[in-house]
């Protein structure tokens, strides 16, 4: 359609189009037996500095982050009666919110509760609700009562999520997982039966059972283990299962024994265990 048919009051839309469906009609026709997929996705939309809280001030650091979950009351209000584990009897706990403790200790840049609570300031404290901070063994034993609860916090994650996705339906219609490897702490210990370790039958050192130091795998550094999650990433898609299975342990299990749970994989025929149920392990 030109410009000129815009304007001489005799738009030609029709004519066009019925003369474009003409021919364009018998490349439907020749294709009409595909069958097109029931679910459509949109592209991903790019929104630079989406996700940058370190930049914006208002929500940057733990006290903020307390601060913004104490004003949202629908959210807060069913997360803090899940974390309430007071039993009501005996001696009184202290006044205070833990489950905006956990969140605090959670969104800062520490991974252990003894130096993050060093350096906590008695302001987070009494912005959760504590008169002061406590002593380090009130937080570590009520941040590992909270583990009990912890579908909580995804409960109160997925309310969040839907109340923004009723406002922008791009909200988590993507969703990327960038994995970054860390370091654990945890280590294998030898775990064979009794009398049932391959290793001594054959005149190997292997330990004394679960009693005794056995020899423990080699730890793979930092640097090692993302060189091959690099290498692994080049694979092709028909080949990564091959590579994954290659290098896996022959049988993996998580057991209970006695107050812990641990998690047992069995390498060249020993059995070995850890307190570290996420760590990878490559045989």
């Amino acid at each position: 359609m030109s410009a000129s048919d815009c304007f001489n009051g005799e738009p030609r839309w029709e004519e066009s189009t019925t003369a474009s469906r003409a021919e364009e009609s018998p490349a439907v026709h020749s294709h009409s037996h595909l069958q097109m997929p029931a679910l459509r996705f949109q592209p991903p939309d790019r929104q630079m500095g989406a996700t940058a809280f370190a930049r914006d001030d208002a929500v940057r650091g733990s006290m903020n982050m307390v601060r913004l979950l104490k004003r949202n009351r629908w959210l807060w209000r069913e997360l803090r009666k899940a974390c309430d584990l007071d039993k009501r009897y005996g001696r009184r706990r202290e006044r205070g919110n833990w489950e905006l403790v956990a969140v605090a200790f959670v969104v800062s840049d520490y991974v252990d509760i003894l130096p993050w609570h060093d350096d906590s300031t008695d302001s987070l404290w009494q912005a959760c609700g504590f008169r002061s901070k406590p002593s380090y063994r009130t937080p570590w034993r009520r941040l590992r009562e909270l583990a009990a609860v912890a579908d909580e916090f995804l409960a109160a994650a997925g309310k969040l999520i839907r109340r923004a996705r009723s406002q922008d339906p791009r909200v988590m219609a993507h969703v990327h997982f960038d994995n970054t490897e860390d370091e654990t702490h945890a280590a294998l210990v030898h775990d064979c039966e009794p009398g049932e370790c391959p290793a001594k039958a054959t005149g190997g050192s292997a330990g004394r059972g679960r009693t005794g130091a056995g020899a423990r795998p080699a730890r793979q550094d930092t640097k090692a283990f993302r060189e091959e999650r690099h290498q692994l990433a080049a694979v092709p898609p028909e080949r990564v299962n091959d590579r994954k299975t290659a290098g896996s342990p022959e049988d993996a299990e998580v057991v209970r024994r006695g107050s812990r749970i641990i998690k047992r994989v069995r390498i060249d025929g020993c059995w070995y265990r850890t307190l570290d149920l996420d760590a990878g392990i490559r045989a």
